[in-house]
């Protein structure tokens, strides 16, 4: 198996549609990002462990069908700046930063010696348009924005004031949001106003948590438009 063979299956799954992101995928090596144990598993639509310390996993590579689904539902242009939430040993960061030539990637990871086996693969790769900032994502990189674009491999608790104010106007996130550990489905949002958003469940997912985390019940309602301010964020249309 190689990355040729999994971006081939992916698209005759109908997962991979963008060429720009499929010639992405083939030119970044899985087996770099996950343990060395799981390098027969790389080439797999699967979710695998990429990082554990002392018996406890830190980091998991994201199944490749689900990563390519958000990346595509972000509807990148190649001159994007991207805020990535949650780098992990970096799989999604390198992507992209192939996928987007002209633009750039600022990822955060909140585990030092995760951040760092990062910075050795994106090193590997020769990409000076991805920069990998140790910290929590949930407060996002005020000194990198605005983003055209923001992607999450850790699931939140939603978007938050924080993040929507890093984001461009019309700019799209996509972010696992928490119902409970078995359930954190990824949803779009979009910022269609300066105090506004639009938010959509797009995909059954599990991932990570970051942090302590409780489930918002804004993200019961499997789409619905919300306004933001410093204070809360408010539902005002939804699917029910």
């Amino acid at each position: 198996m190689s990355m040729v063979n999994l971006a081939r299956t992916l698209a005759k799954m109908g997962y991979l549609n963008d060429e720009r992101l499929f010639e992405a995928l083939t030119m970044i090596d899985r087996r770099h990002f996950v343990e060395k144990d799981l390098v027969s598993a790389a080439y797999s639509d699967r979710v695998c462990i990429s990082f554990y310390e002392r018996g406890k996993i830190l980091s998991t590579s994201t199944q490749p069908s689900l990563l390519v689904s958000m990346i595509e539902s972000l509807c990148l242009e190649n001159h994007y700046r991207v805020l990535e939430i949650g780098t992990g040993t970096g799989f999604c960061a390198c992507v992209l930063g192939k996928f987007l030539d002209r633009g750039s990637v600022l990822s955060i990871e909140i585990n030092p010696d995760v951040a760092e086996k990062a910075r050795v693969n994106i090193s590997m790769y020769d990409l000076d348009n991805v920069k990998v900032i140790t910290g929590d994502g949930r407060e996002g990189f005020i000194e990198g924005a605005p983003y055209d674009a923001v992607i999450s491999t850790v699931a939140l608790d939603g978007m938050s004031f924080v993040l929507f104010r890093q984001m461009k106007l019309r700019a799209r996130a996509a972010i696992p949001v928490f119902r409970d550990y078995r359930n954190t489905p990824v949803f779009l949002f979009e910022k269609d106003g300066e105090t506004s958003f639009s938010a959509y469940e797009i995909i059954p997912a599990v991932f990570m948590t970051v942090g302590e985390i409780k489930a918002d019940p804004l993200y019961r309602f499997s789409s619905f438009r919300a306004i933001v301010t410093r204070e809360s964020i408010k539902e005002i249309m939804s699917d029910r």
